[in-house]
């Protein structure tokens, strides 16, 4: 990867890190402009998983921000089935997602330059 490119993304992950600096914990701190339109963009992410799908399913949301998609998981019930982990290349978001969920795993590196591999996830 040439370092333009790895400048470019990293670019974003310092855009993200502002929004969560000027905005907290919400839908404006992962710059997602619109609290009601997140709930259904979870739904639809999770509306890949069968319904008859083996249990449990192992998901690792990638670039998992704030670890909202998790809260969604839960707040539909939805934990029982679903063995969620979150990867985000911004320390500042995994420390609060670790702060938030001390038992979930998450995980901070970037897939493209590290030696670290992650388990094997169903989604």
């Amino acid at each position: 990867m040439s370092l333009d490119s790895a400048a470019k993304y990293l670019e974003i992950v310092a855009h993200y890190e502002s929004c969560l600096e000027r905005h907290g914990d919400t839908h404006l701190g992962v710059d997602w402009p619109n609290a009601q339109d997140v709930e259904r963009r979870y739904d639809v992410m999770l509306g890949v998983i069968p319904p008859d799908a083996p249990e449990p399913i192992t998901l690792l949301d990638f670039g998992c921000g704030a670890a909202h998609l998790y809260e969604h998981i839960r707040k539909r019930q939805l934990h029982h089935r679903i063995v969620y982990s979150g990867l985000d290349l911004s320390p500042k978001f995994v420390a609060l997602c670790r702060d938030k969920f001390s038992t979930v795993p998450f995980y901070c590196f970037d897939l493209l330059s590290a030696e670290e591999h992650l388990p094997q996830f169903d989604y």
